[in-house]
């Protein structure tokens, strides 16, 4: 049994075929009047190559196709392929070393938040340093006392 998936947007180049070509013209003299090789048209057509942008403009010179339709079908097709894909894609999220992260950065990114501002009480990270310092130094029953000798 063959499952046939189908396309929320399909490849541009059977629409091509159906709509923009006149019926009965051969791919021969259809890229003979648009200026390309009879391969590089059939291989659109057949949804084996990408409508380029040069095509796109070719065939609304030659057949009055609109260049805009054509190319949004091919970057709906490209993007529905590459959502398509994207699940076999394994590859991480970059995520940088909290090592590599500075406390100068850390208040530099800080000071581009507005929720910063709105903070009570604002000290530096060296400032609060010293103050939970002498905060220890006047609590702590273990420190040296300052007796003579």
């Amino acid at each position: 049994m063959t499952t046939t998936v189908t396309f929320e947007h399909p490849h541009p180049g059977p629409f091509i075929k159906k709509s923009v070509i006149p019926q009965g013209m051969s791919v021969k003299k259809a890229a003979e009047l648009i200026g390309v090789g009879r391969p590089a048209l059939s291989n659109l057509l057949n949804g084996n190559a990408s409508l380029s942008a040069d095509m796109a403009l070719r065939l609304e010179k030659a057949f009055g196709a609109k260049r805009d339709q054509l190319l949004q079908m091919q970057a709906a097709y490209d993007d529905e392929q590459s959502r398509d894909r994207a699940k076999a894609v394994a590859v991480r999220a970059y995520a940088p070393s909290f090592l590599d992260i500075t406390a100068t950065q850390i208040e530099a990114w800080a000071e581009k938040h507005e929720a910063r501002s709105q903070l009570p009480a604002r000290r530096s990270m060296r400032a609060s340093s010293r103050w939970r310092a002498r905060r220890w130094r006047r609590s702590s029953p273990n420190r040296p006392s300052a007796s003579p000798c």
